[in-house]
Formats: C-alpha cells, sequence, structure tokens
C-alpha cells in the first residue's frame, strides 16, 4: 500500500515522468496529468492517416554515466534503438559529412514509445489542461477547461513550459517568479510524404544559412513503417519571425527551402507549431520544491533543451520532495 503525500504533477513529459518515477518507487501515490494526448510531451510522434511522423525530438544521446545506464534499460526493454543514420552539415549548397560522436537514441518503433514505456506502470491523465491551480483546507485541487476539479493534493510538481507554469502558480510562491523568468524558442515543423525516395545521400541534415535548421529522413530510424517521409523543422529565428503564420503557406515555404537540398514537392505535408521547443540557457538549479507551500518545478527550461538534462531535472525534484516531506 502506498504511503505518504498524495502527490500531483502537471506535465506528462520527460521531466515529469522521471520525477514521478523516482516518488513512485518511494511508496508515494503519483498522479500525472497532461494536456495531450498521450505522455511524453516533445518526446512525441503524430500520426497521419496509416503514416507516423516523429515531429517533435528527433533523437536524443547519453552523456553521463548514470544516463547511459538508464538508456541501456530503456533498450533492453525494446523502448529505444539505436539510429544509425547517414548525418551532415548543408551551407551554402554544400553538404559536409558528419560522423555523430556519441549514439544517437531514438524510441522504437516510434519515438512517442519510449514515453509511453516510462509511464505503464503511473497514473496518467491524458488529453486534461489545467486551467487553474486552488488551494483548499484539504490540500492543491486542479481545475481542468471542462470545469470539473481533481481530488486534493497534499503536493503538486509543474514540469510543463515556465510560461504555462507561472500562469497557474500562486504569485506571492518564490516558483512563479522562477517560471516567469524561463524562456524559450519556437519552432515549426513540417511532416511532408513523397512517392518517392527524395534523392539526398543522407537521412539528417543540420542546415545554416536557411530558413531550416534541420530535416530528417523520418522513416530510416529503426522499426519505422515502409515510405518516404520527412520531418522539416524551421530555425527558431524563422519561426519566431512566423510565429502566427498560416500552416499551409509554412508548408510550402519550408518544402520550398527542402528543395534548394534536391527535394522534390512533397505529395502531402502538414505543419505543426511548436511553441516552447527550445528552452534558452539561464542560471538555474535543475529543479526547485518550496515545502511550505508544497509546490515544486522542473523541466528542461532549467537545463538545456535535451532529453537527459530533462530527465536529471525530473530527477532532482524527486529528490528535493523525499527530503522535503519524508
Amino acid at each position: 500500500m502506498k504511503k505518504g503525500p498524495h502527490i500531483g504533477i502537471i506535465g506528462a513529459g520527460i521531466s515529469g515522468l522521471s520525477c514521478a518515477a523516482r516518488l513512485n518507487q518511494a511508496g508515494m501515490t503519483v498522479t500525472l496529468v497532461d494536456k495531450a494526448r498521450g505522455p511524453g510531451g516533445r518526446i512525441s510522434t503524430r500520426r497521419d492517416g496509416q503514416r507516423r511522423f516523429d515531429h517533435g525530438a528527433q533523437y536524443f544521446t547519453a552523456r553521463s554515466e548514470s544516463f547511459q545506464q538508464t538508456v541501456e534499460s530503456w533498450r533492453l526493454a525494446g523502448a529505444v534503438a539505436p539510429w544509425t543514420g547517414r548525418f551532415a552539415t548543408w551551407a551554402a549548397g554544400v553538404f559536409t559529412h558528419d560522423e555523430p560522436r556519441s549514439t544517437r537514441w531514438v524510441g522504437a518503433p516510434r519515438m512517442s514509445a519510449l514515453p509511453r514505456y516510462l509511464a505503464k506502470d503511473l497514473d496518467v491523465r491524458t488529453a486534461e489542461r489545467i486551467t487553474a491551480l486552488v488551494r483548499e483546507p484539504q490540500g492543491w485541487v486542479l481545475h481542468n477547461d471542462s470545469g470539473d476539479a481533481s481530488e486534493p493534493f497534499d503536493v503538486v510538481l509543474l514540469s510543463c513550459p515556465g510560461p504555462q507554469a507561472a500562469a497557474l502558480l500562486p504569485a506571492d510562491c518564490m516558483l512563479h517568479q522562477r517560471a516567469s523568468s524561463l524562456s524559450y524558442r519556437a519552432c515549426w515543423a513540417v511532416m511532408a510524404h513523397y512517392e518517392a525516395t527524395v534523392p539526398i545521400g543522407f537521412d539528417g541534415v543540420r542546415l545554416t544559412g536557411s530558413p531550416l535548421s534541420w530535416v530528417a529522413r523520418d522513416s530510416s530510424k529503426p522499426g519505422r513503417d515502409c515510405g518516404e517521409r520527412w520531418v522539416l523543422h524551421a530555425s527558431s529565428e524563422w519561426s519566431e519571425a512566423n510565429l502566427e503564420a498560416d500552416p499551409q503557406w509554412v508548408c510550402a515555404t519550408l518544402a520550398e527551402a527542402f528543395a534548394e537540398l534536391g527535394a522534390p514537392t512533397p505529395s502531402d505535408a502538414k505543419a505543426h507549431r511548436w511553441r516552447y521547443a527550445l528552452s534558452e540557457l539561464g542560471r538555474h538549479s535543475a529543479a526547485y520544491f518550496e515545502p511550505g507551500w508544497g509546490l515544486g518545478l522542473c523541466g528542461d527550461g532549467l537545463a538545456r533543451p535535451r532529453v537527459e538534462d530533462a530527465w536529471r531535472s525530473g530527477a532532482t525534484l524527486a529528490e528535493l520532495v523525499k527530503a522535503g516531506v519524508g
């Protein structure tokens, strides 16, 4: 039987899942709530008919020994696999082969498989957008956009992007100021399908001097279905300048930029805007917890926009909570 406080976590991205797993292992009752249809945040996959696209995070690496061990456990479970594609950089019309310095990991058979694996033993409530965080005598209550209220939580932890967390946190709580100080860059992503193989000799390309910052042959990743599917990521600068642009125009403009590399016109394309795609570096701790309030904050916005840093942030918050309420 679970003991200790009942903990609610707003946001079921990698940091939220990391935090929840450790608190769950410590015997605490944990409930995650996320506005998306599934866990993972930007570690996600979009379905378009019978096609699937990893339209968010493209891959991740493991630098520290502890995270390497964690990733190895995911590999043994079949949740991730190495992406042994061909990579390059592109500038001024010239491709330069890029030899990866470390293994590039992807979810298998799609990016969303990893967060689903991490969430399998957790209480995760999806498609629920939290609009208010209210402190009542019994504890913190979460109100959603359907007008429903949650059961009271003793502790609430926020792993959603800083602006979303700040909108929920009490203005006189230190965490409100921390969340408000976090900044992010946007990214437009285009999911493009081609009837024939795109005549580019690489599976992932970083670009400079283009509206695009990255293009990837999504179907080259391990375990993916057959077909020619590409994900095109616009640069932060271009995305910020065109944040409210029409998605069809975004598709056409970025497909035209991709054509400079030798790609034909796609048979079908759809765009998705990631408003909080990349956190901008600041001077922050990996996580914060206020025992007097029963509130905590974690996420890659407190570190770097890497899966490893998000995982570490969630783990750090779990340790703070265990020390603060134990």
